[in-house]
């Protein structure tokens, strides 16, 4: 059963106020490889 959206609205801004903002680990449209393939078992839509 899904909580209602003003709940998980309520839930994201709080995460929000304990996360400090980070530098970005790379520079926007720098080229990146993946090492290995992920995989989806499911768990995660």
């Amino acid at each position: 059963m899904n909580a209602p959206a003003a709940v998980n609205e309520s839930v994201i801004e709080s995460a929000r106020a304990f996360m400090e903002p980070r530098a970005p680990q790379f520079a926007w449209g720098q080229r990146v490889v993946a090492l290995f393939d992920l995989f989806n078992d499911g768990s995660h839509p």
